[in-house]
């Protein structure tokens, strides 16, 4: 594969996936997600290192999978084991999860989907998946590219870009994303709850650092279910600029709070006195639209 001519051939950091998650003393933008949720979830996870991760979920594992099969299909057979059952409870799959500890083991279900999902790329149908398709060929690019740096404000940053490249346009960071709804008024739901802003905006921080360059942002999403459907979205500049105040707020809190490794400087907001209880926006909405004199 041919680097951009812009990005750094020789990665001063060059870390395996398990390798990239498990440096918890950088933060990426999965843990500034929890950091914003919780600043007491994160000291926990990343800090104390007491609280462990969740377990993947089945659209995070078929996640996984499209991404290897699509960025990295080189990669594959060595980081995954397939099991010819339909059921994770099965026998075989429990033994292969116990022989095989640092690999992703799946059902033979399970690759069969990310198979079509990464088909719907691989050999393009529409004009969208012929968009993806060019992206991930046409050009010259890294996969999974990762950096660290250290924010303005002292934070200690980590990012690890889906795939880099250079398209007609100039300078392009891709996110690969699967999702139960990739029509415009579903993905957009998934896109602002799942905080894509955000972590497109920490990404675009990262790019900046590396390179000196704004990138375009876009994002590939495939519909996790049959018939798999393919559609390319770009951010627009009111989405990135949200998730620009976002991260700087992070960051900003963050950097105080690492000064100090006690849980008690690590609280939320609603942890330091009594708050008041009030109804949310729908639910007055609700009530003024109830209409009892029908009785």
């Amino acid at each position: 594969m041919t680097f951009p001519s812009w990005l750094p051939a020789e990665q001063s950091w060059n870390p395996t996936n398990s390798e990239y998650h498990g440096s918890g003393q950088w933060w990426g933008s999965t843990m500034l997600k929890d950091f914003r949720r919780s600043p007491a979830l994160a000291f926990r996870r990343y800090v104390a290192k007491d609280l462990e991760r969740p377990s993947p979920t089945a659209s995070m594992i078929l996640g996984s999978l499209a991404h290897l099969l699509i960025l990295e299909p080189q990669n594959y057979d060595r980081e995954v084991v397939v099991v010819d059952v339909r059921g994770k409870t099965a026998k075989a799959f429990k033994a292969a999860e116990r022989d095989n500890p640092e690999k992703l083991v799946v059902t033979a279900p399970e690759h069969l989907a990310a198979l079509s999902m990464a088909d719907s790329v691989k050999r393009p149908q529409t004009q969208a998946a012929e968009i993806a398709h060019a992206l991930f060929n046409d050009w010259p690019a890294a996969a999974e590219y990762s950096f660290r740096w250290h924010d303005e404000l002292g934070v200690p940053c980590k990012v690890r870009f889906d795939w880099l490249t250079e398209t007609a346009h100039g300078p392009a960071m891709v996110n690969l994303k699967t999702s139960a709804d990739a029509s415009p008024e579903g993905f957009m739901r998934q896109a602002f709850s799942l905080e894509y802003h955000a972590q497109q905006a920490f990404y675009e921080r990262g790019f900046v650092r590396l390179t000196g360059r704004v990138p375009d942002a876009l994002l590939v999403v495939i519909h996790n279910e049959p018939p798999y459907e393919v559609s390319v979205k770009q951010p627009s500049e009111e989405f990135l600029e949200l998730g620009r105040r976002q991260i700087k707020a992070d960051l900003a809190a963050l950097a105080k709070a690492l000064e100090h490794p006690d849980r008690g400087k690590w609280a939320a907001p609603w942890e330091t006195g009594i708050e008041s209880l009030d109804l949310p926006p729908w639910a007055r909405l609700k009530v003024e639209r109830s209409t009892y004199d029908t009785f």
